[in-house]
């Protein structure tokens, strides 16, 4: 065994535990993978800036050589030599490039192509990055921010694509589908892709504290709002509309739009889910088209809502994790402590990762009597959402209007290294028909997943009859035609281009989707 591994095992649990910034160690001593004398089993770190750096970049190695979904492929240690692997200005930016560098060694045979691989940022990783604690505070439905959306319709046209109730934004008055004409009094907003000084430009402003939006609503009133970013608790259902059809039949209409813990989430589900069966709906739509994923314990009570009783008791999903972890042999993991639902303290070392135990089933109870659903979804319709749409395939007619989704059938374990969050790819997630085959994403229209491929309507706000997506699923029902009301497609770019560059300028939203309270023993 690798010297520099042993002499880890101990460091990476002083790393885990530490609650102090990197460059802020105050006892102990942690020496042993510099070339290597010692290590330590303290709560903190010390020695330099340098020291420690190495230290979680090694720690980012060995967690990947374990656990990692497709650990087979990464290279031993001195191959890959983590600490002069990837550099950067800044610490997050050295991990990140680290990351990067390790997510491009599996290579998909369908491709010939990593399964990581980005095709507008070759070399970028897909799934894998590193977190300073933003995404956290979104799983948890805390969001420190403005609290709106971006997305391009075309190249010269940003426009609003959502706005969180009790954000900033929304108690200034903005509404989606607004033409964002300046920010902070700069005009040139035009995409200029991933690494243009637009984007940069934009990207930072919404990282700010404070931002100055100039806008056109829908209606042609022009505006400007002046926004101080908050700490606000988010709500993931953003509309909820009962709708009568031609046929005097109704549809339920949710735009549901992140998977926040299922605390937070569940009362707002089931109100919204009372209310549809009240109204005695027999249709359902749900719009995940910026849905980016969460936790899939809040999925599975989705998927218990909309399921038929065809479902109940049967296979909804399962997880499979790489060989080691499924025989027990995530050694580095225990150095992972959590609280589950009930308070008690575990490490993710205690998680039974056998595909026994990660097979999950649907409930017996399912308050809605349907036989299809559709999805709403853009390129941005990622993971959490995907499953979501996946497990009740094997049950139901499920179709899907919009544009392909994102392509993640991966889901993470969250490791905590220093002051940061690994979101380390872990898991495939499959039906109950064992399909998982969705990497280059979901394509509505297809022979796979049918349905109607159109590009985001980003001129009219949710539950507008006139917005594209929407329109064109109640039309479908009124007439058995998927056809569009909306008049915006003119000028509109490709689908993928439009999914792209939503992707691109609103590259906080969160993609993924993890375990809150994985079982353990």
């Amino acid at each position: 065994m690798n010297r520099n591994f042993i002499y880890l095992l101990s460091a990476i649990a002083v790393l885990s535990s530490c609650v102090k910034g990197i460059n802020n160690p105050t006892n102990g001593s942690l020496n042993s993978i510099t070339g290597g004398t010692t290590a330590t089993t303290g709560s903190t770190v010390t020695g330099s800036s340098t020291v420690v750096a190495d230290a979680i970049k090694d720690s980012v190695y060995y967690y990947t050589k374990e656990d990692y979904y497709w650990a087979d492929a990464i290279p031993d240690y001195n191959t890959f030599a983590p600490r002069t692997a990837a550099n950067g200005t800044t610490d997050i930016l050295a991990l990140t490039n680290e990351v990067n560098k390790l997510s491009q060694y599996k290579i998909n045979s369908a491709t010939s192509l990593p399964y990581e691989y980005v095709s507008t940022n070759v070399g970028k990783a897909k799934y894998f990055y590193i977190d300073a604690g933003q995404t956290t505070l979104r799983l948890n439905a805390v969001s420190g921010d403005f609290g709106f959306g971006r997305a391009y319709r075309n190249a010269t046209d940003l426009r609003v694509s959502y706005v969180n109730p009790g954000s900033p934004a929304a108690n200034a008055g903005m509404v989606r589908g607004s033409q964002i004409t300046a920010i902070n009094g700069t005009t040139s907003l035009n995409n200029d892709g991933a690494n243009g000084t637009n984007t940069a430009f934009i990207n930072s402003a919404m990282a700010g504290s404070i931002i100055s939006v100039a806008a056109t609503k829908p209606d042609g009133t022009k505006v400007t709002y002046n926004l101080t970013a908050a700490i606000y608790a988010d709500n993931p259902i953003l509309k909820t509309q009962t709708i009568t059809l031609a046929n005097g039949k109704k549809a339920g209409y949710i735009v549901f739009n992140s998977f926040v813990t299922q605390a937070t989430a569940k009362p707002l589900l089931d109100a919204a889910f009372a209310k549809f069966v009240v109204d005695g709906i027999s249709e359902l739509i749900v719009d995940v088209r910026y849905n980016g994923g969460g936790y899939t314990e809040t999925a599975q009570y989705l998927l218990n809502l909309i399921a038929p009783a065809t479902a109940s008791n049967n296979t909804m999903f399962t997880a499979t994790y790489n060989p080691a972890l499924q025989g027990g042999k995530q050694l580095l993991l225990k150095n992972q402590l959590r609280k589950d639902a009930s308070g008690t303290t575990f490490n993710y070392g205690q998680v039974d990762y056998s595909l026994t135990s990660q097979t999950f089933k649907f409930g017996s109870t399912h308050p809605l009597n349907l036989t299809r659903v559709f999805f709403l979804t853009t390129g941005a319709t990622a993971s959490s959402s995907e499953a979501t749409i996946n497990a009740l395939r094997p049950y139901m007619n499920v179709q899907l209007v919009g544009g392909t989704t994102y392509g993640k059938p991966i889901g993470f374990i969250d490791i905590k290294i220093g002051t940061y969050t690994m979101y380390l790819p872990a898991f495939e997630i499959r039906n109950a028909n064992g399909d998982s085959n969705y990497y280059n994403g979901m394509t509505p229209g297809s022979s796979t997943y049918p349905g109607y491929a159109t590009a985001d309507d980003l001129t009219h706000d949710f539950g507008d009859s006139n917005e594209g997506l929407l329109s064109a699923v109640v039309n479908y029902l009124n007439g058995g035609v998927y056809k569009s009301n909306s008049t915006s497609t003119v000028g509109v770019q490709s689908i993928g281009s439009q999914n792209y560059d939503s992707s691109v300028i609103d590259a906080d939203q969160f993609k993924g989707m993890l375990f809150q309270y994985p079982k353990h023993k």
